[in-house]
């Protein structure tokens, strides 16, 4: 009985440099803007439902280093809401109807 050990390709010196790279990637700006406003919704949601105007959302979240325009802010809110009720829609939560 023989191995053919042919078919590994061998480990290349950069591999792990190449692995170190992609490991250190980051999403682009408009990405990270997402990511960063959907982690804070349910305050910015809760300060809504509080009465706080959206200005004032936008410039404590322009103070903590997330700077939105009023437009971007709608948008971002909006999509955060759609995917939120997705989420909720979504049979994943009740393993795909499997009981």
């Amino acid at each position: 009985m023989t191995t053919n050990t042919a078919t590994i390709p061998p480990r290349t010196p950069g591999a792990q440099d190449l692995a170190l790279v992609l490991d250190a990637l980051q999403p682009n700006q408009r990405t990270q803007r997402s990511d960063i406003f959907a982690e804070h919704l349910a305050h910015i949601e809760a300060a809504l439902r509080r009465g706080v105007t959206q200005t004032a959302i936008r410039k404590a979240l322009s103070d903590a280093g997330l700077k939105l325009s009023s437009a971007t802010f709608k948008k971002l809110l909006s999509a955060a809401r759609l995917r939120q009720a997705d989420d909720a829609r979504s049979p994943e939560g009740t393993n795909g109807g499997i009981a």
